[in-house]
């Protein structure tokens, strides 16, 4: 089996959100087919298109995993129920949020799955903690860097780091 590198975005809403960034974390070390191999800082970030929300911690794990796309998104979904996520709608706050952000080189379009998540460029914090790991990253999907989209982006949204 293939070893693909991967970058998750974690974010965490409600109740202890550190905690449950944390946890998300040591869950995935846990599973033998994923292997945690760098995260960025963690950032505070006022939610998007709501307001009256509490504000987010979020971060960006950096894992190498023999498991395909599909395969991943269900052990991602997985750890998210045993961590008690109860919001699946969209802008709703929730305990935790496990994205896949880019994985490998890979493009994927289908119903239940976008890689690389179709909202990175648009949005400066998730740029911000794939820059953290690698300075040097390229979107499979535009071949840009990650720092060209970091520095065109044009979302205002604050975010400061919370713990490095």
């Amino acid at each position: 089996m293939k070893n693909s590198r991967v970058f998750i975005g974690l974010g965490s809403n409600l109740g202890n959100r550190e905690e449950h960034i944390y946890n998300a974390l040591r869950l995935m070390h846990y599973l033998p087919t994923i292997n945690v191999v760098g995260t960025s800082p963690i950032y505070e970030t006022e939610p998007i298109g709501v307001e009256g929300h509490p504000d987010y911690l979020n971060m960006t794990a950096e894992i190498i995993t023999t498991l395909q796309p599909e395969e991943l998104l269900h052990a991602l979904q997985s750890l998210e129920a045993e961590l008690g996520r109860y919001s699946h709608g969209n802008l709703e706050p929730r305990t935790i949020d496990l994205d896949i952000l880019i994985f490998g080189d890979q493009v994927v379009d289908a119903d239940f799955l976008t890689i690389p998540h179709p909202r990175i460029t648009e949005r400066r914090y998730v740029l911000r903690t794939l820059l953290d790991i690698d300075a040097n990253l390229h979107h499979p999907g535009t071949g840009l860097t990650i720092r060209h989209h970091f520095d065109t982006c044009k979302d205002t949204t604050r975010y400061t780091v919370f713990r490095k």
